[in-house]
């Protein structure tokens, strides 16, 4: 074990230095990883994850104009101490811990099936689809447009014939490597004050809690399976989670909301691993929703590309009100002491002015006497 740990402090100031000279990996979300992990943070151990996949993993939110390939070498050697290493580190540790284990909300679930056109006793009514809508992404911090998104998402899904159960947020955990990223366990509480008003949408908190970055699809895949033990449960005869809905409750399907930027990263072959696009198109679908519908729409008519292949299952939402409001934006504004309230939720502003989140301590006392009296409190 000792030896894999210098072995792996020597490994990563080698791959720190060739990723330094190499801008096009440095400056990919999947690069950063792999450095990051490697190096192991502070304690050095972080070295079993990330650097077991393939090349590069899914979407990098900041990732690279080019395409160029790492120097050669460079991944080989990663993948080479990772095949000596992992006989020696136990499974799932990653930062000195193993995947952690959250409850799945349902609280806010509805089956909204019809009583009628059922197939029989214990069966779906005939077209019937249901489905839950999910957004993964930083939430740093949530804003109304977020909450906009899923409202815009359930209308387009509704009006396609699908039943929307529910909705939830995923904020990314500690270990996605974003400058100015708040504590997970803030972005949670942000996020769960900011949904606290919304009639179907909720937080999963599972994904900030693992101690290693999570694959889109695997948050989808988690989400769909937690949500099909649980009708199952109650078409058993257990507590389910619609055990006081009218008619039957099949597992629904786990549908990945998100904005243009992100259906962008999708069309290119360098950003995301392709085997694992094609599982979250054909499985699981998306819902973009999009100030430009345009722009969108010309993404799913470029041909080789697996957004043209499923572009059956990616919905293209115009949002009919568009705004500029964004995260970082709001981020700027609070580090200048500047008003924020109005673009992220009264529930969330209080939160991030109690614990001074994004240099927000001093506050203007227009912000509202209740917000005003906790921030000083």
């Amino acid at each position: 074990m000792l030896w894999s740990l210098r072995r792996a402090c020597s490994l990563g100031r080698h791959l720190s230095s060739t990723l330094r000279q190499h801008s096009v990996l440095a400056g990919s979300h999947a690069g950063s990883s792999a450095l990051w992990a490697i190096a192991g943070g502070t304690t050095g151990l972080g070295l079993a994850m990330t650097v077991n996949s393939v090349a590069f993993a899914e979407a990098a939110p900041q990732a690279p104009a080019s395409g160029a390939p790492p120097p050669p070498g460079a991944w080989e050697q990663v993948q080479g101490f990772w095949s000596k290493a992992v006989s020696v580190a136990p499974s799932g540790w990653w930062r000195g811990g193993a995947t952690a284990q959250v409850p799945l909300p349902t609280d806010k679930l509805q089956c909204h099936a019809p009583a009628r056109g059922a197939a029989g006793p214990g069966k779906p009514p005939v077209g019937y689809r249901p489905v839950v809508l999910v957004a993964c992404g930083s939430f740093n911090p949530p804003t109304i447009a977020h909450l906009r998104m899923m409202e815009l998402a359930r209308d387009a899904m509704t009006a396609q014939g699908y039943d929307v159960l529910g909705g939830y947020l995923s904020p990314v955990s500690d270990a996605y490597w974003k400058e100015g990223l708040a504590p997970a366990a803030h972005r949670v509480a942000m996020a769960q004050a900011a949904a606290a008003s919304s009639d179907f949408v909720m937080v999963d908190a599972w994904e900030a809690a693992q101690p290693h970055y999570t694959r889109t699809l695997v948050e989808l895949q988690r989400v769909q399976a937690e949500l099909g033990r649980a009708f199952s449960t109650e078409e058993r005869g257990g507590a389910g989670v619609l055990a006081s809905s009218a008619g039957p409750a099949p597992s629904p399907r786990a549908v990945l909301v998100c904005g243009a930027d992100v259906l962008e990263t999708m069309a290119d072959p360098s950003l995301w691993r392709q085997d694992l696009l094609d599982a979250l198109l054909s499985q699981h679908g998306v819902v973009c929703v999009t100030r430009g519908g345009a722009r969108a729409l010309s993404l799913l008519e470029t041909p080789g590309t697996l957004l043209h292949q499923h572009a059956g299952r990616v919905s293209i939402v115009q949002e009919p009100v568009p705004t500029d409001i964004s995260s970082s934006l709001v981020r700027k504004e609070l580090e200048q002491g500047r008003s924020v309230r109005y673009l992220v939720p009264d529930d969330a502003l209080t939160h991030i002015y109690s614990h001074g989140l994004y240099g927000s301590l001093q506050q203007p006392a227009r912000e509202g006497t209740q917000l005003h009296a906790q921030q000083h409190a």
